[in-house]
């Protein structure tokens, strides 16, 4: 089984977390806004959440937000986080390939394409 989303560009992972006073981390209202947004744009595409119990393959082709230089790598840890907290894995933990890309090749008009298929 194999499905695939757009989801919106996330905000920086400098930014998703914050520190509590006492202690540990929560998430910040950054994150809060991206996860409404990525929710918005599913339900404009119709999509339904898939639920993916066991291992899987994960590719992100992103579109490019604006000309500076950005390290697309540092996208993975929100996004693995994303699939977990809508429920599509159990534990991004499960996520054992993983593949993520600039898009070369106009698939992506903005943010970015996700598709996560069994293995």
């Amino acid at each position: 089984m194999s499905v695939t989303y757009l989801w919106p560009y996330p905000p920086s992972v400098n930014h998703l977390y914050r520190r509590r006073k006492q202690g540990g981390m929560f998430k910040s209202t950054e994150w809060a806004q991206w996860f409404k947004d990525t929710n918005r744009f599913m339900a404009a595409q119709g999509a339904k959440l898939a639920r993916f119990g066991g291992p899987v393959r994960v590719e992100y082709i992103v579109a490019r937000p604006d000309k500076r230089r950005r390290d697309v790598t540092n996208l993975i840890k929100p996004l693995d986080d994303m699939l977990e907290d809508l429920g599509v894995v159990d534990n991004d933990c499960q996520i054992v390939d993983c593949r993520i890309a600039w898009d070369t090749e106009g698939r992506v008009a903005n943010g970015l394409m996700v598709t996560v298929e069994a293995i």
